[in-house]
């Protein structure tokens, strides 16, 4: 929560769900820190795994809240879950770092009627989402596959030499802000 400070490394954070998974909002995060509305919390997670979650694999929280996301795979149910997922995210005014990792996995089932490819009118989950409230993030040397969107980002300040494959619907969408991206 607010004030928080969690260092992960070489570890790993599997199965954090409800038996079966169901679609209940924020139950089922890998790894939250942070809060709103709070004081701010930070997060460094290095060379670990977050898999088969239900709602989120690492979420960072609250304006001013920062976070060192490096080298970890994090890894959605897919379309086994049925259920909606995204495995990195940054919102809520939340920034940092988050490079050289592998995330996969991540969709809105299809069995929710309001999830499907049409932006405007429906829903997308991502691999990273990150930005929107502001600059201050890095997104780079990441590899995302298999997510409905790969990268889902606003304001980022750095996007540089990510791959982006096989994601159902979208590999980058781009949102509120300027953009400069390198290789």
């Amino acid at each position: 929560h607010g004030k928080a400070h969690l260092d992960v490394s070489q570890a790993a954070v599997r199965d954090i769900q409800d038996t079966p998974l169901a679609p209940c909002f924020r139950s089922g995060t890998g790894i939250l820190v942070g809060e709103v509305p709070g004081p701010t919390a930070s997060l460094t997670i290095d060379r670990s795994e977050v898999t088969n979650y239900q709602s989120a694999g690492i979420v960072i929280l609250g304006f001013g809240s920062t976070a060192d996301i490096t080298r970890n795979t994090v890894t959605g149910p897919g379309f086994a879950g049925n259920v909606a997922t995204d495995g990195i995210e940054f919102p809520v005014g939340s920034v940092g770092t988050i490079s050289h990792n592998t995330v996969s996995g991540n969709i809105c089932p299809v069995i929710d009627s309001s999830c499907g490819p049409d932006w405007f009118t429906q829903f997308q989950h991502a691999g990273i989402l990150a930005g929107g409230w502001g600059p201050g993030t890095v997104v780079t040397n990441n590899l995302v596959y298999g997510n409905q969107i790969g990268l889902f980002l606003g304001e980022a300040d750095k996007i540089s030499d990510n791959r982006m494959l096989d994601n159902t619907y979208f590999g980058l969408a781009l949102v509120d802000g300027q953009f400069t991206i390198d290789g």
